[in-house]
């Protein structure tokens, strides 16, 4: 074998310490990069193409009842691609827990072909019989199921039916109608035929209509438009219209979220990319900084400087292929097992596992070409100085002045101030370490910023639901009347009747447009402290007064307090005067806006009645066991005065829903966190192991003149401390930008504005204890296998 060829392969096999260290570091900030790149690239991609897949309607109505043969006949007008007819009604489910909740039951002719909303089956069988369910996957998990395979569903006169339960579904379509949020809000989906219809006390009509429309009119306008001419037409023959929906094929309802996450992947991404290049910068800087004195031998053996600059550049490219090999399956399997999480969450298709050419390219960038520019600078600068440099091993160590003048002043002991003068003698490696350790830390602070903004948004959010319980029944009562009947509950101390009614916008045009979800509650209420961005909330004497989300802000920018805003409502068209913007959940949450009660029930024709309760109790800061109880004692007593209850739920139960979207996004910043920590922590360890390799002669020089093994190693402690927390401190002051920088991408992909942004010493406290210990763990390892070396050993070291 050539010499040279031994001495690469000696270089990669007889220090394997070494070797694990260089490729280690290389391999973490390859797979972070290579695993962030693969879930940016698919998420969106999958999540648009399976929702296509499914065939989703471009348009909903709903109606008050249609026949099978007028929604057939809507396929003749302009547009409109095909049409489908189903009856969806509410009912109660007995759940694992033995109560009464909330579902919602689809009717269909058929599931197994249908042109619109192709169900996914998950076990069991579409193919339905009457008399049978599905049940979508999500909640499944909540119902009741005996022995024999049946649900209990209990119908508005209060009779239970068993039913058969067929399998288990997946329907992307739920919250299509009510915005991203809808689908964590929405109850336990259900479906059947419409032969069933009559066991379950409904009519055998139509109450929703399905349509999709041709290619050519796609996008959203042209989809309205058409939306405009089929409610012209249902209005024509006397349709009762009760809320309208239209969203493009591609636009799943949970985009929103899918959408936040790409954008914080984006600014992660690159910044983890700009990590991981200063990471494997560093780490081929230390190890080349070691092959000085062997740069010196080969000179003074004849070997010239274009043969040096190769063996070098040969071995950093086996170090980088050996990454590249590890990293790319690594990663790829991480960010599809990420992606399926994601979907299972937010209801999406994971498309499955997929060769994927560009992010095998970016790592092939990375790990090729990168370690070549790191290692470039360094061998060219070590084959250009001279043998004896070489030979000597002090190349650029010279001390500083601050360590010749202030140091020597400093009141310390000698052991100490080695290790001072040690940390800033090669200037250049440290500020290479500390940039990466320290834009390492600040990144991770930050993710923990990020969850603090994110949690307080959420807390914010629970101030629209301070009900303790949450009162729906089937049809109107009297309030005045519940509100007695519900005195013989000691704890309750307040029962509110709201209003709520859709609507929708009416445009400069005339034609109808969005949906908004109109809610009432009465002017003094308690359960409810809205975040007011500007204007005011309603106060007495308001009439068709009206204060809007911040949805309304974003798509309606001329929109302002004292405007007035014209809406369709019950059919009817109705004129509000806006008196304020408030701020719920972002664009999740679609339109919505708050008047006061009586203001809506005048245009409910419904005075002093209503079907929604909101009721606090005389105890303050119930937890949701406490609510869930308070709400089984309210069913009961109403049960046993025959009031038709739909659902009695614990107000913390509707927040946990509606805030399950931003906790998603919670989860994917701690997995983010966890993995800066891991590249951050390599980096870290690399660099502070390499240190202490480099200074195994040195250390040997001092034992032989009589330092002892503690004192070496209190000596590599204190070094390896002492830049862990310098960069430590340096990342706090650097996650302040950093944290803006992904507050503000988060808050324009959830609200289109810039508005989260916390600090909290959570995420500072944490990577202290992560520098600290890697401090110590990478110092130490490599030093006391320095200290077991015999003098003879160490003198002849490398």
């Amino acid at each position: 074998m050539r010499p040279s060829w031994h001495k690469l392969f000696s270089d990669l096999f007889v220090n394997p310490v070494r070797t694990i260290l260089v490729v280690l570091s290389i391999t973490i900030g390859l797979f972070a990069v290579g695993m962030i790149t693969t879930i940016h690239l698919i998420i969106q991609k999958d999540m648009a193409e399976g929702y296509a897949q499914i065939v989703p309607p471009n348009i909903l109505i709903s109606v008050t009842n249609i026949d099978e043969d007028m929604v057939k006949n809507l396929v003749k007008l302009d547009g409109i691609a095909s049409s489908e007819g189903a009856r969806k009604f509410s009912a109660r489910i007995k759940n694992i827990e033995g109560d009464w909740v909330k579902t919602e039951i689809t009717a269909r002719k058929s599931f197994l072909s249908p042109e619109i909303i192709q169900l996914k089956l998950i076990e069991g069988s579409l193919e339905l019989s009457e008399g049978e369910i599905l049940i979508d996957q999500f909640k499944y998990e909540n119902v009741l199921i005996n022995e024999e395979h049946h649900v209990f569903i209990e119908l508005p006169s209060g009779i239970i039916k068993e039913i058969y339960l067929a399998g288990k579904s997946q329907d992307q379509t739920i919250g299509f109608d009510t915005g991203g949020g809808g689908f964590f809000i929405a109850p336990i989906q259900g479906y059947i035929l419409m032969e069933t219809l009559p066991h379950l006390e409904q009519a055998l009509t139509f109450n929703q209509i399905y349509l999709t429309v041709t290619p050519e009119n796609g996008n959203f306008n042209q989809i309205q438009k058409i939306a405009n001419n089929v409610l012209d037409f249902l209005d024509e023959n006397e349709i009762g219209v009760v809320q309208t929906t239209v969203h493009e094929s591609a636009t799943h309802p949970n985009s929103i979220y899918v959408n936040a996450i790409s954008a914080l992947l984006l600014v992660l991404g690159f910044l983890i990319v700009f990590l991981s290049s200063f990471l494997i910068i560093n780490t081929l800087s230390a190890l080349m900084q070691q092959q000085i004195q062997q740069v010196g031998i080969m000179k003074s053996l004849g070997a010239t400087k274009k043969q040096i600059v190769s063996l070098y550049m040969i071995l950093i490219f086996f170090y980088g292929m050996i990454a590249f090999g590890v990293a790319l399956p690594l990663s790829r399997i991480s960010a599809f097992g990420m992606v399926s999480f994601v979907a299972s969450r937010v209801n999406f298709e994971f498309l499955g596992n997929r060769f994927l050419l560009f992010p095998i390219l970016i790592l092939a960038v990375i790990a090729l070409i990168i370690p070549q520019l790191a290692g470039a600078f360094p061998i060219q600068h070590g084959v250009r100085i001279k043998v004896t440099e070489a030979l000597s091993g002090f190349l650029g160590q010279r001390s500083a002045i601050f360590g010749k003048l202030a140091l020597n002043k400093l009141r310390i002991s000698r052991p100490v101030l080695i290790s001072i003068r040690n940390t800033f003698r090669n200037r250049t490696r440290l500020i290479l370490t500390l940039i990466t350790l320290t834009l390492g830390g600040s990144i991770f602070i930050s993710t923990f910023n990020v969850q603090i903004a994110l949690k307080n948004h959420t807390s914010k959010i629970g101030q629209y639901f301070l009900a303790d319980v949450n009162l729906d029944f089937n049809q109107l009562y009297r309030i005045s009347k519940v509100q007695n009947d519900l005195k013989s509950v000691d704890q309750i101390d307040v029962v509110e009747g709201w209003a709520f009614a859709p609507s929708q916008i009416i445009l400069d045009n005339g034609q109808a447009g969005e949906t908004v979800r109109l809610v009432g509650p009465p002017i003094n209420s308690e359960m409810i402290k809205a975040n007011l961005l500007k204007g005011r909330w309603m106060q007495i004497g308001d009439h068709n007064a009206i204060v809007l989300n911040e949805v309304f802000q974003t798509n309606f920018p001329n929109l302002d307090v004292g405007d007035t805003l014209q809406l369709r409502v019950n059919n009817e068209e109705t004129e509000w005067v806006i008196i304020g913007f408030f701020q719920l959940a972002g664009k999740s949450t679609g339109y919505i806006a708050y008047t006061d009660f009586d203001s809506l029930a005048k245009m409910n024709k419904s005075f002093f009645h209503t079907r929604i309760f909101r009721i606090a109790s005389k105890y303050k800061n119930l937890n949701i066991y406490q609510q869930k109880s308070l709400a089984n004692e309210i069913s009961t007593v109403l049960r046993q005065k025959g009031y038709h209850v739909l659902q009695v739920e614990a107000g913390l139960s509707l927040l946990e829903s509606t805030t399950v979207g931003l906790d998603i996004i919670t989860i994917f910043l701690f997995v983010m966190a966890l993995l800066i920590a891991i590249v951050g922590s390599i980096g870290l360890m690399g660099a502070m192991s390499l240190n202490v390799i480099e200074r195994t002669r040195e250390l040997g020089v001092m034992r032989a003149i009589g330092a002892s093994n503690f004192t070496i190693l209190r000596s590599v402690l204190f070094e390896g401390l002492l830049v862990g927390e310098l960069s430590w401190f340096l990342s706090i002051f650097l996650a302040i930008p950093m944290t803006k920088l992904l507050c503000d991408s988060l808050s324009i992909a959830l609200f289109d504005a810039i508005g989260l942004f916390a600090f909290t010493w959570k995420g500072i406290l944490i990577w202290l204890g992560v520098v600290t210990f890697l401090s110590i763990i990478s110092s130490l390892l490599p030093a006391v296998n320095a200290t077991r070396l015999t003098i003879r050993e160490v003198l002849a070291y490398e």
